[in-house]
């Protein structure tokens, strides 16, 4: 009897990992995209040119062939070195050549990250001006300058409702001073979480959270006198279902990284999954075998006992331990404001180091 209902245990238990494989196929290309090593498709149109110049745009930009010999990961403070600022010249070309946006449009820090986000590409600099390009018009056509910052009758529809069930936000920082946030996609019952927004409202409070996260590195860069472009995120599964793995549900959450994973690239420092179930945590020893040892460097998944882990990386959280509520994206940027101790516009266009200011004007 006892083997019986051992069998029927694992039997389960096979079940439910072969019904979650497809979700975490998702996640594992997600996370891959959002760690910069996997090439993100682009359906919008190509930058206009002018005077005949040949400008690079996504769609001219050849399939990937891996990581280009020699490269490395660039360390967020480090000055630019003499190959980056020979593609921040070459993007000035093509700006110009384009003629919608100048390299000086461009917020410091989304330039260090397309910079340095592309770098392991044979066409680095091709595909690093492409995808900021398409950033830029997105950005200029989304209005998401300064939404973070945007009076409480301007914020995105519905913003109290999606953070009540779209848990996002920070709750502290690791011992490099990079901000440490916290993502509960699972907390709310997917059909709820369908239901209540449509995606356009969906993903302009996503937006406003990108934004958010952006104002709040930008301003942890100006107090520490060095660039911080990256965060440190902890995914909390608890509460993931086999509900997460329908159709609707991986629809929005497929558009959703698909989008800002290439508006935002370089922006993970390290990724903490935590609180994963035995099944995610069996497919993920299997699956990371086909994800690049870069990504699985940046990656650990994580049961309950992850304590250790924060630790090692000198995470310190705010109240000493994960909140029990929702972390607030909107509260977090309300806060900054009060403190009037970092210039909104360096919050917003990014921080800038001296010498990386010098180093880029002497490259024109």
């Amino acid at each position: 009897m006892g083997s019986l209902l051992m069998d029927s245990v694992v039997m389960a238990q096979l079940i439910f990992i072969l019904l979650l494989a497809r979700y975490l196929r998702d996640i594992v290309s997600q996370l891959q995209k959002a760690l910069t090593l996997e090439r993100v498709e682009d359906v919008s149109k190509p930058a206009a040119g002018r005077g005949g110049g040949k400008v690079p745009t996504v769609e001219s930009l050849p399939p990937e062939k891996g990581v280009r010999a020699g490269y490395e990961v660039a360390v967020e403070w480090a000055p630019y070195t003499a190959e980056e600022l020979k593609v921040i010249s070459r993007a000035r070309g093509w700006f110009e050549a384009a003629g919608r946006f100048t390299l000086d449009d461009v917020p410091h820090d989304l330039l260090a990250s397309f910079v340095r986000g592309y770098a392991y590409r044979e066409d680095w600099a091709e595909a690093a001006f492409a995808y900021m390009h398409r950033m830029m018009e997105w950005r200029e056509e989304n209005k998401v300058r300064g939404l973070c910052f945007a009076r409480a009758a301007e914020l995105p529809p519905q913003r109290s409702q999606y953070e009540r069930l779209v848990h996002s936000g920070p709750i502290g920082v690791d011992a490099e001073g990079h901000v440490v946030v916290l993502e509960r996609m699972f907390v709310t019952p997917p059909a709820e979480m369908v239901s209540s927004f449509s995606l356009d409202i969906f993903l302009r409070n996503q937006s406003f959270n990108r934004e958010a996260q952006r104002a709040a590195l930008n301003a942890a860069s100006h107090r520490a006198g060095r660039r911080i472009t990256k965060a440190v995120v902890v995914v909390d599964m608890k509460g993931v279902c086999l509900g997460h793995t329908k159709q609707d549900v991986v629809n929005v959450m497929r558009t959703t990284n698909g989008l800002f994973s290439h508006l935002y690239p370089e922006s993970v420092r390290r990724l903490f999954v935590i609180n994963a179930p035995f099944v995610f945590t069996a497919l993920w020893a299997v699956c990371k075998t086909f994800v690049h040892p870069i990504t699985q460097k940046k990656l650990q998944v994580l049961g309950s006992n992850y304590h250790a882990a924060f630790a090692d990386a000198g995470i310190q959280l705010r109240t000493g331990g994960l909140p029990d509520g929702p972390p607030s994206w909107t509260a977090e940027m309300e806060e900054l404001q009060r403190m009037q101790d970092v210039p909104e516009d360096v919050m917003l266009g990014g921080f800038q180091a001296p010498h990386d200011v010098a180093a880029i004007a002497s490259s024109r």
